[in-house]
């Protein structure tokens, strides 16, 4: 049977943290803003009422190690900040190695640092024993697993009485071993605008810092469909949050996004993009509109979008019709003739530009927003050139396999197929071409082309067009049902099952030098890994005394245990057990094994040794 604790011995003296020991304290970084939902870190706003346990490591128990002498338990109040903005919740957890989320059941909802279940024992001198188990209630709640609270952000919200107090304008720090200490007001804010987490004597690590915290924030933007919100937000609807706020942008800037919002609601590209440092504007909508197939313009002073899409989609309720009416049928009298040159150059882009095999690097919120690839390929294109492999485009505003898997479709559709380009001169009077317009363009041989205008750049009374023919359909791509890859980052928090009853055994002198307790316990769920022992002889303050590393061997009699009437050892009774409530396995061993007690076990608080064990 294996049991926890150890004898007391001698060790280093411990260091003794007298504050949360804090890496870096930086001014000036950046706060987080995000739309739809992400994953999300944090930073230390404020701490108070920071105070120490004393943990005696020096109690007796078979096979607990070198644990002696006396450690601590750090607590304080914290406020982790998250992001600079009004959030509508937080769905998931990571800390350190543990992973809360909604709608599973909490491991323990007992304060720290008490264990799952705590057992009353009595009568060990004796070897009988008296087991009362209190097991902690179960919660769905991924920030109350976590033993945390949420200041969603709003403008205005209040100074957080529950760790500041009730009276705001002052608090006291208290340490057990210490006086009151009185701190200034200047901690009690508000943090209007800031959605925090805060814990009021929350576990710091055992170098009294906080544990890595990160959080599935989800924002007030999201996407609604048959009224059932989602997960991620529309592009169009992040537009519009996101540029007014802009500095030097002034209001009314953005054209109409009507279609914009109803090609992308369609089309199902939906976008949870974060920003956690530093960027431009323009570098994050350049990546929204590469997410959303659409193109974007300034036009009459404001900033228009039009999508990409050439086909009609019907889908979450609304439909999206493209406009493929060009706005000018060119004539040949309309371009202006360049000196002795043709009046619209065509170009092909060479074929090593033409990648036919695209990926698109996303965030997948399936595996806890580990960055993944998402490929797309022309497999007739390869067929006939060869594999042109184009390096991953980075799309982390993307936090779904099927968006990345369609946004990464459209762009190889693009790059392998749309070849051809144009340029050519028009008067002034074409002044009302935009980019994203469509128009037909006369071909020598008499026909037309329809082609889509990339760039226009009026100079000098004459208008430079740049433009790309227009393959209908290569701006649309079919959605299928993809897999997602299986998630790789495994859960400390994982439920560990239920544990057994546990057997404590005050073994005898024969055995053992000292006066020791042994204590077995055991679960047949295969992610039970052990439990750590706390011992309190008041029933309130408790002492971590060694930790049971893995289940104990440990069944019951399915027969009694045969009186002993013959020689030692004996041959002729045998044993029956069941150690299903374990999953562990007797093993046989030799003669000598079995006389040097390596099979020990007590049966019934008899001592004995085995040598077969059949199954």
């Amino acid at each position: 049977m294996s049991g926890a604790g150890g004898k007391s011995g001698g060790g280093q003296k411990p260091t003794i943290y007298n504050g949360i020991q804090v890496q870096s304290s930086l001014k000036g970084v950046a706060i987080g803003r995000g739309w739809g939902t992400f994953k999300a870190n944090c930073n230390l706003l404020d701490y108070v009422n920071f105070y120490k346990t004393a943990v005696n490591n020096g109690g007796g128990g078979k096979g607990g190690g070198k644990n002696s002498g006396t450690s601590y338990n750090y607590f304080a109040n914290v406020l982790l900040g998250i992001v600079g903005q009004q959030i509508a919740g937080i769905r998931a957890v990571w800390r350190d190695s543990d992973v809360f989320i909604d709608g599973t059941s909490s491991s323990s909802s007992l304060p720290a640092p008490f264990a799952q279940a705590v057992y009353s024992l009595a009568n060990t001198q004796t070897g009988s024993t008296t087991v009362t188990s209190t097991v902690a209630g179960t919660t769905t709640s991924a920030l109350a697993q976590a033993g945390l609270s949420l200041a969603t952000g709003a403008l205005g919200q209040a100074v957080c009485s529950a760790i500041f107090g009730a009276n705001t304008t002052t608090y006291w720090m208290f340490n057990p071993n210490q006086s009151g200490v009185y701190l200034s007001t200047s901690h009690a804010l508000g943090y209007s605008g800031l959605a925090y987490v805060y814990a009021a004597n929350y576990a710091l690590n055992s170098g009294a810092s906080i544990p890595n915290h990160s959080f599935e924030v989800q924002s007030t933007i999201r996407q609604v469909i048959g009224g059932v919100t989602q997960d991620d937000a529309n592009p169009a609807d992040i537009v519009n949050d996101f540029l007014p706020s802009v500095p030097q942008w002034p209001t009314g800037i953005i054209g109409s996004t009507t279609q914009y919002q109803t090609y992308c609601l369609a089309a199902g590209l939906l976008i949870s993009p974060y920003l956690d440092s530093q960027r431009s504007g323009a570098d994050l909508l350049n990546e929204i509109l590469a997410c959303s197939n659409t193109g974007a313009f300034w036009s009459n002073g404001q900033l228009q979008f039009v999508p990409l899409g050439d086909t009609a989609i019907t889908a979450n309720g609304v439909t999206y019709t493209p406009n493929l009416t060009p706005v000018y049928a060119l004539q040949w009298s309309d371009i202006l003739d360049g000196a002795g040159e043709d009046p619209i150059k065509w170009d092909i882009r060479p074929q090593a530009q033409c990648y036919n095999y695209v990926q698109v690097e996303y965030y997948d919120r399936a595996n806890q927003y580990v960055s993944d690839i998402a490929p797309a390929y022309d497999q007739a294109n390869i067929d006939q050139y060869g594999l042109n492999k184009q390096d991953p485009t980075s799309l982390h505003a993307i936090c779904s396999l099927s968006v990345a898997s369609q946004v990464a479709q459209l762009m190889v559709q693009r790059t392998a197929n749309i070849r051809r380009r144009c340029t050519f001169k028009l008067p002034e009077t074409f002044g009302l071409l935009d980019p994203c317009d469509l128009i037909t363009v006369p071909l020598r041989n008499g026909g037309t082309r329809l082609v889509r205008i990339t760039e226009a750049d009026e100079k000098d009374g004459e208008i430079t067009i740049t433009a790309e023919e227009m393959l209908v359909g290569a701006g649309h791509a079919a959605q299928y049902t993809r897999q997602s890859s299986m998630p790789s980052a495994t859960s400390a928090n994982a439920d560990p099952g239920n544990a057994s009853t546990p057997i404590v055994i005050h073994p005898p002198a024969s055995l053992v030098n000292d006066n020791e307790v042994w204590i077995g316990a055991c679960s047949n769920y295969p992610l039970w890994g052990g439990a750590v022992v706390w011992v309190s002889t008041d029933g309130t303050n408790y002492n971590a005394v060694g930790t049971i590393s893995g289940a104990s061997t440990m069944g019951v009699l399915t027969a009694a245990l045969p009186t002993y009437t013959g020689a030692n050892p004996d041959t002729a009774d045998t044993l029956a057990v069941d150690m299903s409530m374990s999953a562990q396995v007797l093993e046989s061993v030799t003669t000598a094994d079995a006389a040097a007690s390596v099979t020990l076990a007590i049966v019934d608080n008899e001592l004995l040794t085995y040598k077969t064990a059949t199954l």
